[in-house]
């Protein structure tokens, strides 16, 4: 399955595929290559907790690496 975010200029980016999900994580973390408006992030946070069945925390360019202890 490819999952595409539609950027305001009309430009398609394609979202990278979930390899190895752990069947237990209750969070799922996922980081885009560019900027998004807040409602853009709600809109694919809300479809790809759907899809999966976990929560899902959109993460765009301006954050770097995210760590769990």
């Amino acid at each position: 399955m490819k999952i595409y975010a539609e950027l305001d200029n009309g430009e398609k980016v394609e979202l990278r595929e979930i390899q190895g999900l752990q069947p237990n994580c209750e969070i799922v973390f996922i980081r885009t290559p560019v900027r998004l408006r807040d409602e853009v992030i709600r809109e694919i946070e809300a479809k790809m907790a759907e899809k999966i069945g976990k929560k899902v925390v959109l993460l765009d360019v301006m954050f770097g690496e995210v760590f769990v202890m």
